[in-house]
């Protein structure tokens, strides 16, 4: 995930595939301004 927000490359799909299967955990452990980003690119709309 480093790799990805500091290069600004794609996510991978099995990184995505996660996010939605564990957002409920993410939103409630993350940091914010993380937690916004990866969001942001993951559930583009």
């Amino acid at each position: 995930m480093i790799d990805e927000i500091d290069g600004g490359k794609d996510f991978s799909q099995t990184f995505i595939d996660a996010v939605h299967k564990y957002k409920k955990e993410i939103e409630k452990s993350w940091p914010k301004e993380i937690k916004e980003y990866v969001f942001g690119k993951v559930f583009q709309t």
